[in-house]
């Protein structure tokens, strides 16, 4: 059995969602080929103060992520199990965007710098960010797509957007989260990106998987959006990383429609 890691931000809501998406897809009967254990290592902080623990352990010549989050956990009073790097055939970070830290000044060039360094699952890890967090995994909806303001959030309004999903979240508990829910999700992603990445008519698993990851998306929020307005388009990185480790079945399967009504230009 193979070992992933799953290195993420927050204590409680990302390991509720990782054993919602693994007993829906990846432990499921429909991935029987599958012998993976998920180990979930939650940091308890940002992604900047990741990061900064790189930079203070001097991490960065000779990388190792696994003896990082052993010495964060060490310096919260937490157990760490022993992991060392070579326990896990992959290693996966899920962050949280999170442009309103108020203890950083150069954000976009951090999240920049970590996309170059964590680029491969096998290697040092590959990133997954959540825009604005991980609580965009919930904004998803039975319809084709959201009105143009509901697809998007300002900057300043980040700090307010988990209590805003909340009430306009079709279901808020993701322990209820079954396969359905979890085909919104996807297929609320995959027309999310065919905008974002201007595929209205034409969108594609063979465009995707060539084109669409999470340098390039970072780079056309920035593009897109931020420059534009320091706005983003909310788009959760868990149906990202489905797709990524499932494939074109899991997008083929899950992409219901070809385009979204209210295409954002």
């Amino acid at each position: 059995m193979s070992k992933i890691a799953f290195i993420v931000e927050g204590k409680k809501t990302e390991k509720v969602v990782i054993k919602s998406f693994m007993d829906n897809f990846m432990n499921s009967n429909n991935f029987d080929e599958l012998d993976i254990e998920e180990i979930v290592l939650p940091m308890e902080t940002n992604i900047y103060t990741l990061y900064k623990k790189m930079k203070e352990y001097d991490f960065f010549e000779d990388l190792d992520i696994i003896n990082i989050i052993e010495e964060v956990f060490k310096s919260q009073g937490k157990s760490f199990e022993g992991y060392k790097k070579d326990t896990f055939g992959e290693i996966y970070l899920f962050f949280d965007y999170d442009r309103h830290a108020n203890d950083v000044d150069n954000h976009d060039d951090i999240i920049d710098e970590m996309l170059d360094i964590f680029d491969n699952e096998t290697e040092n890890g590959k990133l997954f960010i959540s825009y604005p967090m991980i609580e965009a995994v919930k904004d998803f909806s039975d319809e084709i797509c959201k009105e143009y303001d509901e697809c998007r959030i300002r900057i300043e309004d980040f700090s307010k957007y988990k209590n805003l999903v909340s009430k306009r979240a079709a279901k808020t508990d993701f322990r209820k989260y079954d396969k359905d829910t979890w085909k919104f999700i996807i297929n609320n992603f995959i027309v999310k990106t065919s905008c974002l990445f201007d595929k209205r008519y034409d969108y594609n698993y063979d465009f995707y998987i060539n084109n669409v990851f999470p340098r390039s998306i970072y780079d056309k929020q920035m593009d897109k959006f931020f420059k534009v307005d320091s706005s983003v388009m909310i788009l959760s990185a868990i149906p990202e990383f489905i797709i990524d480790y499932l494939g074109r079945r899991v997008f083929e399967d899950n992409f219901r429609y070809k385009y979204c009504d209210n295409y954002i230009k």
